[in-house]
């Protein structure tokens, strides 16, 4: 027998865009902006590929998923929010 699922409502992407290296700029629907560095993200056969500047700068969104690029890599709304450095005046939730 499976647990029962938690309902959590967690914010979804609404904007994104490069910054530089390997930082992105994000807003997630809860109000909460700011910047990610996903360099140490950046090994193996998947996620190596975003290693080339030209295709890491191609970034966009992938709703409901989240960010992804052309070469068809995806990030998760989930797994980006706990890397947000907040700025602006939303409070950064702990989904923990």
């Amino acid at each position: 027998m499976s647990a029962p699922s938690v309902g959590i409502d967690f914010p979804a992407v609404i904007a994104v865009r490069h910054v530089r290296d390997y930082v992105l700029w994000l807003r997630f629907s809860d109000g909460v902006e700011g910047e990610a560095n996903l360099a140490d993200w950046l090994h193996g056969p998947v996620f190596g590929s975003l290693r080339d500047p030209e295709t890491f700068e191609q970034v966009r969104l992938d709703p409901p998923f989240g960010i992804g690029w052309t070469n068809g890599v995806d990030l998760p709304a989930e797994a980006l929010y706990p890397q947000l450095r907040a700025s602006g005046d939303a409070t950064k939730r702990d989904y923990a």
